[in-house]
């Protein structure tokens, strides 16, 4: 049976010196018939708005939500990062916008995920954003603050919010207690 495929295939190594070091089958190495290195996302922060536009209408269209826009505050916040994860984690980032955005259809600097919101480019504001403290303070904190910043998203619905954090709702509702979380109508 003859067959006419073709395979595309991507990696995060360098194959010429894996094949130097034997890591890497020589033959395979050589069926490639065209090979193209892609500088990670970091290096190129122009591409970042067109990218961050491309999932967007993306992720809306594929969860039926409405289309949203970014600030350009939001962009240049997104263009700050390091993007350790490349692409797959600008994607992340931006799925998470959808998930929590409620609202009006921009995406504003504020609406950005916890990790996207502080840049992380330099490393002279780097113990501006690391928090201090002993360590079970410090992630007790951190919980809290992202469960109270969803729970203002869902409206106080416990329900919304624990679909929006993947979590049980009766689990939510022992965090919230643990955390000792008040909703904003209590205030």
């Amino acid at each position: 049976m003859k067959t006419n495929i073709r395979i595309i295939a991507a990696t995060n190594r360098d194959l010429i010196h894996a094949v130097q070091n034997g890591e890497f089958r020589t033959d395979l190495f050589y069926r490639f018939q065209l090979m193209l290195t892609l500088p990670p996302l970091r290096a190129r922060p122009e591409d970042i708005p067109l990218l961050a536009d491309f999932f967007l209408q993306n992720i809306c269209h594929e969860w039926k939500r409405e289309a949203f826009t970014f600030s350009a505050q939001a962009l240049e916040q997104l263009q700050r990062q390091s993007w350790q994860g490349n692409v797959r984690e600008l994607r992340s980032t931006i799925e998470q916008c959808v998930m929590f955005k409620t609202g009006d259809g921009i995406i504003g600097p504020d609406e950005l995920p916890v990790r996207a919101m502080s840049p992380s480019r330099s490393h002279e504001n780097s113990t501006a954003t690391t928090p201090h403290g002993p360590y079970h303070t410090v992630v007790r904190d951190f919980r809290r603050q992202v469960i109270y910043r969803v729970l203002e998203r869902a409206h106080d619905n416990a329900t919304v919010a624990a679909g929006l954090l993947g979590l049980q709702r009766t689990y939510l509702g022992r965090l919230i207690k643990q955390l000792g979380i008040r909703s904003r109508r209590s205030h």
